[in-house]
């Protein structure tokens, strides 16, 4: 793969991050078959990764998982989340 083709991936990538996590942002979760529940449960996780791992204590750094766990629950709707994939 060359530089110009690993950019190019890397910038769909982001794109699509961005977008399901502003799809996430817009509060469609019910409309996407997203419970309160899972949202509730990746919360729940957050304070559970790597508990005696100072960095993992970050309020930056839970946001950041947080964002990705709810940003995958809107790309696999069929998965949405479970618990554990906070490890991701």
């Amino acid at each position: 793969m060359t530089q110009s083709n690993s950019n190019f991936n890397e910038e769909i990538s982001k794109k699509t991050y961005e977008d399901l996590l502003a799809q996430a942002d817009d509060s469609k979760e019910k409309e996407l078959n997203i419970s309160d529940e899972n949202i509730k449960q990746i919360i729940k996780d957050l304070n559970r990764t790597y508990p005696t791992e100072k960095v993992f204590h970050d309020q930056q750094l839970q946001e950041k998982l947080k964002n990705v766990l709810r940003a995958f629950s809107h790309y696999d709707r069929e998965t949405c989340y479970f618990q554990g994939m906070n490890f991701i």
